[in-house]
């Protein structure tokens, strides 16, 4: 959870249709309280990773699309743990910062 969130959760506060369940994130959960408590986010909900690490299992358990805003180079790694859980996801900049990556996720 970047600052491009940060900026796009003003938008999904305003529509009202959209709600955030979890969010994953490279800081701990104190780092990002601010944010996280304006979206109604727990501790239980939010996920402290190391910066290779693949998303956990239950990040994915009963959400409907996962919104990526993860640096470029995680991009594809993210990508494709989303399809091999057949989740919905919108990326927010390039599928991967390769050809390879690209290749890989197509």
């Amino acid at each position: 959870m970047g600052h491009w969130f940060e900026r796009l959760q003003r938008s999904i506060q305003k529509g009202g249709r959209i709600s955030v369940i979890k969010a994953v994130g490279l800081k701990s959960y104190e780092e990002k309280a601010g944010v996280l408590e304006k979206l109604n986010l727990t501790r239980e909900n939010y996920f402290q990773i190391n910066a290779y690490d693949p998303l956990p299992d239950k990040f994915f358990q009963n959400i409907d699309l996962v919104y990526i805003a993860s640096p470029n180079q995680f991009h594809a790694n993210q990508i494709i743990q989303c399809i091999d859980r057949k989740k919905t996801m919108v990326v927010e900049k390039t599928f991967g910062v390769s050809k390879d990556e690209l290749n890989e996720v197509i």
